[in-house]
């Protein structure tokens, strides 16, 4: 799509910062709300909590155990608070003036210089390019924004390449997708999720006794699919970059699973994985991720409409709501068996390493419900234009920091190839244009984006 002369599509170079970045900034701001007095609070009682668990105190002697807990917790974070104080000072310090600095002088990021050699230094804009860029300030305003300054309305882009279009695999599927006779330690699983507290009477009595059984099972499918998953669900519960909370939800979430069939156990662990693995260190390729999440929660949405109205039983599976409820689903994975990379949806679990477990239930099922199925989504894609800006949006607000800078960074470079005004900061006043006061990207800056990805079109 092109504004005024400009494409939308054009790919921006790639940019270094000579000055602290959007993304350092947000990290600071992190650190300082996570060393605030009652947050270092709860942290510390936590900790104390663990070591002097009340569960191992008599029950006469639970005011005891909980005075052990709090009055040393107290003093501890007392004591860290006035430790952190005066870096908490500097890192304030040092944020107001970068905000500062920015206002001021709008600096952002100029292009890199191959080989080492330091940035060019900045030049003034022109008269002509000064209009240049207003012009084009008022001309996305005007596709994103109608007369009375809201979002204006747009529908999903239908067309066989844009409905295709799909996240880069990340080399975590990826090499589950590829995975042959893998085996999984099953005791270091076990202690796995007892560090995370999250070793219910599902994992202990249910799920692991079976896949331990598995070993036994000479030829049976599971023994070949299950220790896969479990392996690399293992992995994901010792990867330190994920945060222990997600880990703990994620074993809890598959826990839920425990009464199902066994294809279910597939499907959720697989989904509890595509949670734990939900960020790209690429603008594009994020964007896509939460994407495809919409068109995932989409279908499923419309399975389930479908479902109720033919009183037919139907299980959801939601991590976020950790909702389960006893019912067959397994009609999805026969859509995404037929029609799933020409949706854009995710495939990898139903390779051929993984299908005896993933389309068990699928391969006896008639195509006809696939084919019903497939042309409502289609049909309901269409119209789905705001609600996948809204949708997308929502992730990026509740993205961490380094994802949101992902996003902020990607969406600078488009702006800045855009625009086409080197050693200039004129993208950084066209950014600005599409951010809150707190420089985060508005739902109109998301609109620019799926439309630049030509995901969206104006109706």
């Amino acid at each position: 799509m092109d504004i005024a002369g400009y494409s939308f599509v054009e790919k921006a170079p790639h940019t270094v910062s000579s000055h602290p970045s959007p993304r350092e900034v947000s990290c600071i701001q992190t650190w300082l709300k996570n060393t605030q007095f009652i947050d270092l609070l709860i942290s510390t009682a936590h900790a104390f909590q663990a070591i002097c668990s009340p569960r191992k105190w008599p029950k006469s002697c639970s005011c005891f155990s909980a005075v052990a807990i709090c009055v040393p917790a107290l003093i501890t974070t007392i004591l860290l608070y006035l430790l952190l104080l005066p870096i908490r000072l500097l890192l304030s310090f040092s944020s107001c003036c970068f905000h500062w600095y920015r206002k001021s002088f709008n600096i952002l990021s100029p292009k890199k210089i191959p080989g080492g050699v330091p940035p060019l230094s900045l030049r003034s804009l022109t008269e002509n390019e000064k209009k240049e860029v207003d012009n084009l300030i008022t001309s996305l305003k005007l596709i994103l924004l109608d007369e009375t300054g809201k979002l204006r309305s747009f529908n999903t882009n239908t067309s066989p390449e844009a409905l295709s279009k799909a996240p880069e695999l990340l080399p975590f599927f990826k090499d589950l997708e590829r995975a042959q006779g893998v085996t999984c330690n099953y005791d270091h699983l076990e202690a796995a999720l007892k560090c995370y507290n999250a070793y219910d009477n599902s994992w202990k009595n249910i799920i692991l006794p079976y896949v331990r059984s598995l070993k036994n099972e000479r030829g049976h499918p599971d023994g070949e699919t299950f220790p896969i998953l479990m392996h690399f669900f293992l992995l994901a519960l010792n990867d330190p970059l994920i945060p222990k909370d997600k880990k703990r939800k994620a074993a809890l979430f598959i826990s839920l699973s425990a009464s199902a069939c066994k294809p279910t156990w597939g499907e959720v662990i697989i989904r509890a994985l595509m949670q734990l693995y939900s960020k790209s260190s690429l603008g594009e390729n994020q964007l896509l991720m939460w994407v495809q999440e919409a068109k995932e929660a989409l279908l499923l949405e419309l399975h389930e409409h479908r479902a109720v109205l033919k009183e037919a039983r139907f299980e959801t599976i939601n991590i976020h709501d950790q909702q389960f409820d006893d019912e067959e689903w397994h009609i999805i994975n026969g859509v995404k068996h037929h029609y799933g990379k020409e949706l854009g949806l995710a495939t990898f679990h139903l390779q051929e390493n993984l299908s005896k477990l993933t389309l068990r239930q699928t391969s006896r099922d008639l195509k006809t419900p696939y084919i019903e199925l497939f042309n409502d989504f289609k049909e309901a894609y269409a119209k789905y234009g705001e609600t996948l800006i809204t949708k997308v949006f929502k992730a990026y607000k509740s993205a961490d920091p380094t994802t949101q800078a992902t996003v902020h960074d990607y969406t600078l470079s488009l702006l800045q190839n855009l625009l086409n005004l080197p050693n200039t900061t004129a993208h950084v006043d066209l950014l600005e244009s599409l951010c809150d006061e707190n420089y985060e990207l508005k739902i109109e800056a998301i609109a620019y984006l799926l439309l630049t990805l030509d995901l969206i079109q104006e109706v």
